[in-house]
């Protein structure tokens, strides 16, 4: 009466079955001697197919543990792929053929939705194009702020490049946020070096 009253068709045990099923045929799949355990109660396989099956679940496991971690890092690594030109300084090679009016728009629109820090870099992209287009610091890749700093120091007034040279170091370097009269401050720097 008691063998009777248990339940053999609860989700519980039929897990537990599922795994002595498993754990049993994996034994047998990978041992190296044969059991004294009557052929036709486990199921037959080739050798080959048991570490088959073992390499395919590690390659999904491994595949899956990837993406995961590729997942939690992807955000901090396109975040330091797009700042990467910046924090040296130099130009993108897509960015060096775009003149001065179009960092300006671009400045402009970056303004208009209320990041600062970008309509910094685009004023700081246009201080570089017209530094080029006046032919008093050619364009190079290389060129980092440190370099332009010591180039406009010989120009008659390098006031306004310095400051827009120091707002993009914040940028690239500093953890303050640019605020609004910071940006201020750079347009109206810009406004001097196109009147010089």
């Amino acid at each position: 009466m008691v063998a009777d009253s248990f339940a053999k068709d609860s989700l519980g045990w039929q897990i537990q079955q599922t795994q002595q099923r498993v754990s049993e045929w994996l034994e047998f799949t990978f041992m190296n001697n044969t059991p004294d355990i009557p052929q036709g109660s486990l199921p037959e396989f080739p050798r080959w197919f048991g570490w088959g099956i073992f390499w395919l679940i590690f390659a999904l496991a491994l595949a899956w543990l990837l993406w995961a971690v590729g997942q939690l890092f992807l955000p901090d690594l396109q975040r330091w792929l797009d700042r990467g030109p910046a924090l040296t300084g130099t130009i993108k090679p897509s960015e060096k053929t775009i003149g001065a009016t179009e960092w300006l728009r671009r400045s402009r629109h970056w303004q208009q939705q209320g990041n600062y820090a970008e309509a910094c870099r685009a004023i700081y992209m246009a201080m570089l194009e017209q530094l080029h287009d006046k032919d008093y610091v050619p364009r190079k890749l290389s060129r980092t702020d440190g370099a332009y700093l010591e180039c406009v120091q010989q120009l008659a007034k390098p006031d306004p490049y310095q400051f827009l040279l120091q707002v993009h170091e914040q940028l690239c370097f500093g953890s303050t946020e640019i605020s609004v009269e910071t940006f201020e401050r750079c347009q109206k720097a810009y406004q001097v070096i196109e009147q010089l």
